[in-house]
């Protein structure tokens, strides 16, 4: 064996963490030449972590090498073409398809101890069932799902290490948590709309929550809230931190206060983001005097939404940071509106 090869297979053993971005600079004839020298995958033998950035200049080979049994995390996602003009056309993304399917069969073959999987790309559509043979998983990351039904969600429930999971944009089927499932879960991410998501938050009905973040398409943001603070009431015990982000479309805008009533009850509430567009809600010094109130521990508060009206004042930005004395980070953009 030719000494560069013997060197490369020596450096190799080491290596741990592998992301390939585009463009990569690994040539593909590469691994041709490899396997013509007798050197088989996996190329990393103690490889945990690998990054891949699927696109024109990284062939699927270049993870296909390296996945092996010591791969403990993997992320998975297509170039975006927003940076450096590259589309993905309908004919290419139905072949991509098949490329990541190619992908996970490896990855389910060659790496059943993975724990974190992240596929995070909206333009490819995959059935999320394959992921329930990892039954070591702590993350799973599954917002290229385009959709899931309950009875996987309640599947997922069983998994005895999953600490956090994003769920698909569309949840359908029948809300039914499982008892005692998602015993170790604490940080949840949801999109969609309202039948969507309510059907995501009552089948999951984690026990210990302590991260929640939403991103929400209502046309009504009363109804948003009214979703988001039935699941706050069960995890009021635990909740620390929330962010929700919603598309309102509602013209009239609303009190702060009011909008965020439903979510009073999680009594040790610390960081909470709110974003929402384009719909208008109003923000004033009483307003900030109620946030105070209910949650006296924050200690991050990011109200990012179009006001109208009256403006929180200096004076009661200061009556906040007396009232939550752990308050830290403050954040109030609040675009003004005619």
């Amino acid at each position: 064996m030719p000494q560069s090869l013997t060197r490369f297979r020596r450096h190799a053993a080491f290596v741990r963490v592998l992301c390939i971005q585009h463009p990569s600079d690994i040539h593909p004839d590469l691994f041709g030449y490899l396997e013509g020298s007798g050197i088989h995958a996996p190329l990393l033998p103690s490889l945990e972590t690998l990054v891949f950035e699927r696109s024109p200049a990284n062939t699927p080979l270049l993870a296909l090498w390296v996945i092996g049994p010591s791969l403990r995390s993997f992320t998975y996602s297509l170039y975006n073409p927003g940076f450096g003009g590259y589309t993905w056309l309908p004919e290419l993304v139905q072949s991509e398809i098949r490329v990541l399917q190619t992908v996970l069969a490896k990855l389910r073959s060659s790496s059943p101890g993975l724990e974190d999987l992240h596929l995070v790309d909206e333009v490819l559509e995959f059935d999320p069932k394959f992921s329930l043979q990892f039954t070591n998983l702590r993350s799973l990351d599954l917002e290229a799902a385009a959709c899931c039904d309950t009875s996987f969600l309640r599947a997922l429930a069983t998994l005895p290490h999953l600490h956090s999971l994003y769920v698909p944009r569309e949840v359908t089927g029948k809300a039914r948590p499982v008892p005692f499932g998602f015993a170790h879960l604490k940080f949840l991410q949801v999109y969609g709309g309202p039948a969507s998501m309510r059907c995501a938050l009552e089948t999951i009905n984690p026990p210990s929550l302590r991260h929640l973040s939403l991103t929400m398409s209502f046309r009504h943001e009363s109804v948003a809230f009214q979703v988001v603070g039935s699941l706050s009431e069960r995890c009021s015990a635990t909740l620390a931190h929330l962010s929700v982000r919603y598309v309102s479309f509602e013209t009239n805008a609303r009190k702060v206060s009011d909008a965020l009533a439903p979510l009073f009850c999680v009594r040790k509430l610390r960081a909470l983001t709110v974003r929402s567009t384009p719909g208008p809600l109003q923000c004033t010094d009483a307003d900030l005097a109620a946030l105070a109130g209910h949650w006296p521990r924050l200690q991050s508060l990011h109200p990012e939404c179009k006001a109208k009206g009256e403006l929180p004042t200096a004076q009661g930005i200061a009556h906040l940071r007396e009232a939550c004395p752990d308050l830290s980070d403050v954040s109030l953009r609040l675009d003004k509106m005619g």
